[in-house]
C-alpha cells in the first residue's frame, strides 16, 4: 500500500511495501559513493563516471537539493522505524529529471547488493503511483499514468499500463 507521509523540502516521502523513498541528503554520500563507485553500477548509468572522482557525489547531492533544480532525486531508504532511523541502508536512488511540455524522464540505479530484488520495480510503481507531476504530488488536473521506459539497447518497456511489471 502506498502511503505519502511527510514533506521534506518541497519533496515527498513516498512510501513503498520494503523502503521510502526520500529526497537524498548530504548524510548519504558516504554510501551513495561506496555504490556508485562500483564499475557495474556506473556502467549502467550514462552520468556516473568511473573512476569515481572525488567531490563527484556532493556535487551531486548539493545540485538536487537546490531550490532552482531541475531533478528530483529519492533515496531508496530501507530504514525501518522513524523518520530519524533514515538513511542507514540506502538501496539505490531514483530521479526525475523535468522536461518540457510537463514531462520527466525517469532515472535509478540500485546497489548491487540488491540487484535481482525488484526494488527498481518497487520504487518506479511508486512514483507513478504517487501521481507526480512536476514540482508538486497535488496535481490540478488528473493525468494518465503511462510510462515508456526505454532500455540502451533501444527496447521499449511499457510499465505504465501492466501491472506485473
Amino acid at each position: 500500500m502506498l502511503m505519502m507521509q511527510e514533506t521534506i523540502g518541497e519533496q515527498r516521502v513516498i512510501e513503498a511495501d520494503r523502503f521510502v523513498l526520500r529526497p537524498i541528503e548530504m548524510s548519504d554520500a558516504g554510501l551513495l559513493s561506496l555504490y556508485v563507485g562500483d564499475k557495474r553500477v556506473a556502467e549502467g548509468t550514462r552520468s556516473i563516471p568511473h573512476p569515481l572522482v572525488p567531490g563527484v557525489v556532493e556535487g551531486y547531492i548539493a545540485r538536487a537539493s537546490a531550490p532552482d533544480r531541475m531533478e528530483d532525486v529519492w533515496v531508496m531508504d530501507g530504514s525501518q522505524g522513524e523518520p530519524a532511523a533514515r538513511g542507514h541502508e540506502v538501496l539505490g536512488v531514483i530521479s526525475l529529471t523535468h522536461m518540457d511540455r510537463n514531462q520527466s524522464q525517469l532515472g535509478y540505479w540500485v546497489a548491487p547488493a540488491f540487484w535481482n530484488t525488484g526494488l527498481a520495480s518497487e520504487a518506479v510503481r511508486a512514483m507513478v503511483e504517487a501521481r507526480r507531476c512536476r514540482g508538486a504530488f497535488d496535481c490540478t488536473q488528473r493525468q494518465r499514468a503511462d510510462l515508456d521506459l526505454y532500455s540502451e539497447d533501444g527496447l521499449s518497456h511499457d510499465c505504465g499500463r501492466h501491472p506485473h511489471n
